[in-house]
């Protein structure tokens, strides 16, 4: 009897197994259709009109913008969503799990094609991004992701796939990510075959940085990697995008408040909808000469919650920023004056 009870068993786990591989397959099956890779008419106008430099600003709007993962299904991920980002501007996105963050990214790279409505889109300097080809949309946008992305081959294939750029340009790339020295010291360096056990887990981040800072892109996407323990590294990712990558448009994803503190915009979202959009420190004072946190937004909400030092950190940090920019508007607008008179 426990033979037969035995075997029974393990055939009914062989068998669930094996059912989800055909299970599997199915679904791949019934996964939409991605859009074209390439539209030759429109992707030629737009390298035409804009001298095959877009983006060439960096602004990013969303016009009643809905998404959902399921036809058949009623939630959507995305409702109603009208935003605007400034070309520059470093949005830091946050919110609870499936408050809409990561399918803001989905939505960008058309990784799940936007809801057909009236006044519906998502326009990159102008150009409706449902329009132009996927390849094109996706290799002006850079994309540093959560889960670092490495390949087989070298490290030069790591960082230039395509064979687009020269030695020199690479190792600028390692410098900016803060990995020249430890190239430099391997003995094949460029050439070194990548390995599971060459770069630790905060090196192959930083490796996608170098990356994204090759591709000279204006907007540039950072889902931050939660899971990453090494602080130092993370730190040094995060400076390392505030130095490299000030004249782009940053929308970064992310659940770590300290690292965005500094950032000119919050975007608070919840149910696939804006609950706040503004400077850190504003929604986190009533009246910018306040002296710690006033207000009860839902951003200070959040702030509040990670405790009382760090959240006098946090406050801290978006009162530098805050004040720091205002200087540096006031002293361009001086600088215009003069230069007008």
């Amino acid at each position: 009897l426990l033979d037969i009870s035995g075997f029974s068993m393990k055939s009914s786990i062989k068998l669930d197994l094996n059912m989800q591989s055909a299970q599997r397959m199915l679904d791949y099956e019934n996964l939409r259709e991605e859009g074209p890779e390439v539209k030759v008419e429109h992707d030629a106008m737009v390298r035409k009109l804009y001298r095959d430099r877009w983006p060439h600003r960096g602004e990013i709007l969303f016009r009643n913008v809905f998404l959902r993962y399921k036809k058949e299904t009623t939630d959507f991920a995305l409702n109603g969503l009208n935003l605007i980002i400034q070309p520059g501007t470093k949005v830091a996105c946050v919110g609870r799990t499936g408050a809409g963050k990561s399918s803001l990214i989905h939505a960008l790279f058309r990784m799940v094609e936007i809801e057909i409505v009236p006044e519906g889109c998502i326009k990159i300097d102008r150009v409706d991004t449902q329009e132009i080809g996927l390849e094109m949309l996706r290799q002006r946008l850079s994309i540093i992701p959560q889960t670092a992305l490495i390949f087989n081959g070298t490290i030069r294939r790591n960082l230039d796939p395509l064979n687009k750029h020269r030695t020199e340009e690479l190792w600028d790339a390692l410098e900016a990510a803060a990995l020249i020295d430890f190239v430099e010291k391997l003995p094949k360096r460029l050439e070194t075959e990548v390995t599971p056990e060459l770069f630790s887990a905060a090196q192959k981040q930083l490796l996608c940085f170098a990356r994204a800072y090759l591709r000279k892109g204006k907007i540039v996407v950072v889902e931050e990697p939660t899971s990453n323990d090494d602080l130092e590294t993370e730190e040094i990712l995060h400076a390392q995008i505030q130095k490299y990558f000030k004249d782009c448009t940053v929308l970064t994803i992310t659940h770590k408040l300290t690292n965005i503190a500094h950032y000119d915009k919050v975007l608070v979202m919840a149910s696939g909808k804006i609950k706040e959009y503004e400077s850190p420190y504003l929604l986190l004072v009533n009246d910018p000469n306040d002296h710690r946190i006033t207000s009860n937004s839902y951003f200070a909400r959040m702030v509040k919650r990670t405790g009382e030092s760090v959240s006098k950190k946090i406050y801290e940090k978006a009162k530098a920023a805050f004040f720091e920019k205002m200087r540096r508007e006031r002293e361009a607008v001086n600088r215009m004056s003069i230069t007008d008179s």
